[in-house]
């Protein structure tokens, strides 16, 4: 069971015991409110279910991310569940990881993290190539995407960036 230091971010006044009784109660809401840290005061039955559903989601959103290509278009359309959705289940598996020590997959997951703005509208494009500029709607988006990451990195130990650069590049190449 995922454990380690659940009550060292947010509000600091919430009783441990408070934050597992509604954990019991409604783990969808805990997470809306309070992120995927939420899935630290889980049941370790909740934690299986939450991390399947997460995996499950990931792994489309990941298959949409691989069909966008070349040309870089993409849009919301694309997405096989709802933007939030996939927030969600990427920051539960990235917290799942990073307390692992998966620097693999949390090298995945910040790909899948950076690259979901991307979504948010298409690509604007030149005559002969795309050019793959955001909107600033999308720009803001990724910002703040890239906040929360830092924030969970902050907290729960950043791998190695050496290692994950490596790793992100080995990943670039095979597609």
């Amino acid at each position: 069971m995922m454990h380690t230091r659940a009550g060292s971010q947010g509000n600091n006044h919430e009783s441990l015991v408070k934050l597992r009784a509604e954990a019991a109660r409604d783990p969808l809401v805990l997470m809306r409110r309070i992120g995927c840290r939420a899935i630290l005061f889980m049941s370790e039955e909740q934690q299986r279910i939450m991390l399947r559903w997460a995996g499950n989601v990931v792994t489309k959103y990941l298959e949409a991310l691989g069909k966008i290509g070349p040309s870089g278009m993409s849009g919301s359309s694309l997405l096989p569940h709802p933007a939030r959705d996939i927030e969600a289940a990427l920051f539960a598996l990235l917290l799942k990881c990073l307390l692992a020590g998966e620097e693999d997959h949390v090298a995945l997951l910040h790909r899948g993290i950076a690259s979901l703005p991307k979504f948010s509208e298409p690509f604007k494009h030149g005559k002969n190539k795309p050019v793959q500029e955001l909107s600033a709607s999308a720009l803001k988006e990724a910002e703040r995407l890239a906040q929360k990451e830092r924030e969970l990195f902050t907290v729960y130990g950043y791998p190695n960036k050496k290692v994950i650069d490596k790793k992100m590049i080995r990943l670039y190449a095979k597609k």
